[in-house]
């Protein structure tokens, strides 16, 4: 389990490799799939399983996932804002 913090958002990663976040959801930066913020823990909209996850630079908008290629040894690496 992971979790990874920003000025206005959270991701958290279970030990089953899903992703779920919370906060103000600035551009999208929660991967949800909507731009509304967010008082409770929604899931992440993402391929599994995912390896790692990240808050962009800023901290603020922007969000990653390491994801584990369902066929093969093949890393993704997924970014969203």
């Amino acid at each position: 389990m992971a979790s990874r913090g920003g000025a206005f958002h959270a991701l958290f990663l279970t030990s089953d490799g899903k992703v779920f976040a919370i906060g103000k959801n600035h551009y999208g930066s929660l991967g949800c799939g909507d731009t509304n913020p967010h008082n409770d823990i929604v899931p992440v909209q993402l391929m599994e399983p995912v390896i790692d996850i990240f808050v962009g630079g800023d901290g603020e908008s922007h969000s990653a996932a390491i994801l584990e290629h369902m066929f093969g040894d093949e890393v993704h690496q997924i970014i969203w804002e």
